[in-house]
């Protein structure tokens, strides 16, 4: 257990699961604790991992532990979301990159 002064207790717990058919990583499930005893968790999904550093990182944050399926649930959730907005505008390099490598993933629609 981590703690830092001034900010909330921390666990932080490294996972690093793969699911290659969506091109993610679950990296980190971080619990905080808070004074008046709240309790949030924040897991960290790499995403796109493999364009590399090229790829980005989102974090989602639950009141609950979530199971491995909402986790894949809200990823790809978000990736739709994602590959909508970067069909629709114009496209910085990494972006073009982004977008191709979206398309070569079948669940996304």
């Amino acid at each position: 257990m981590i703690q830092i002064q001034g900010t909330p207790k921390q666990e932080i717990k490294k996972v690093f699961k793969s699911f290659k058919d969506l091109d993610i990583e679950i990296r980190t499930i971080e619990k905080q604790t808070f004074k008046d005893n709240s309790v949030y968790l924040c897991v960290e999904i790499g995403l796109l991992e493999s364009l590399g550093e090229q790829g980005d990182i989102i974090n989602f944050d639950y009141d609950e532990k979530p199971t491995e399926e909402e986790i894949l649930k809200d990823t790809l959730a978000y990736l739709v979301e994602y590959k909508k907005e970067l069909n629709e505008k114009l496209l910085t390099n990494r972006e073009e990159e982004h977008l191709k490598t979206l398309n070569k993933i079948k669940d996304l629609k």
